[in-house]
């Protein structure tokens, strides 16, 4: 039988290197070209992913590499997210992004009509894209929402794997496979940035399965708390 796996520890263990070159740079404060995968991104973080998973319990290593391969699709599966999440992020602290610009460089989305307390809405594939902000874009999000399926995303794990350093400053558990995790992080040629991850997993087959991101554009991680998480 698989043990609990600790997902915070595994994130942590599996980081990949950044080290890439910071992207060139456009009118409006954003990067205008997206961060590509970090060499042998893959191989790197498989290993860091049966590393972790081992050292929680060394009876894993009967099944881990495949369970690693699994997490691996859902980094791959979220890179078209953390593109357009970390495309949007200014490039120097502080700098106020016009909507426009901002819509512009969350590559893929196709934009509609505005929801109510939203300066603009839209989708990408199978998550809806959203800014928010007063007078100026503050944070953007890509949420994803299913009744009774697995998550398939791994945004930390996608970020990480473009180059993004991403480090855990709070957590909150609020139910069984459901709690939130924030992030301080920087990524080539971006301004520091936070990442809110929200989740929560179907215990049953007839109830909702949801994941959200938001990054702030605002250059401020977000506060620091609790970071002894359970797994969730």
């Amino acid at each position: 039988m698989r043990t609990h796996i600790n997902a915070a520890a595994i994130a942590a263990a599996i980081a990949l290197p950044g080290g890439m070159a910071a992207p060139a740079q456009t009118p409006g404060g954003a990067a205008a070209t997206a961060l590509p995968l970090v060499p042998n991104a893959q191989a790197q973080f498989k290993a860091g992913c049966r590393k972790a998973v081992v050292a929680q319990d060394p009876r894993n290593a009967k099944w881990v590499d495949g369970h690693c391969a699994e997490v691996w699709k859902k980094v791959v599966a979220t890179g078209p997210a953390a593109d357009a999440l970390l495309g949007v992020l200014p490039a120097t602290p502080g700098a106020a992004l016009p909507l426009a610009v901002a819509k512009a460089r969350m590559a893929g989305v196709r934009w509609g009509a505005p929801q109510p307390g939203r300066l603009a809405t839209g989708r990408l594939g199978p998550m809806e894209a959203g800014i928010i902000g007063r007078r100026a874009p503050e944070t953007a999000s890509l949420s994803w929402a299913k009744v009774g399926e697995p998550i398939p995303f791994d945004m930390v794990g996608a970020m990480e794997a473009r180059g993004a350093k991403l480090t855990l400053v709070g957590c909150d558990k609020l139910g069984v496979g459901e709690g939130t995790r924030s992030y301080s992080g920087t990524a080539p040629g971006r301004a520091p940035f936070g990442l809110t991850i929200d989740v929560r997993e179907a215990p049953t087959a007839d109830a909702n399965s949801s994941y959200n991101a938001v990054v702030s554009l605002s250059g401020r991680a977000p506060p620091r708390g609790n970071t002894a998480c359970e797994d969730f």
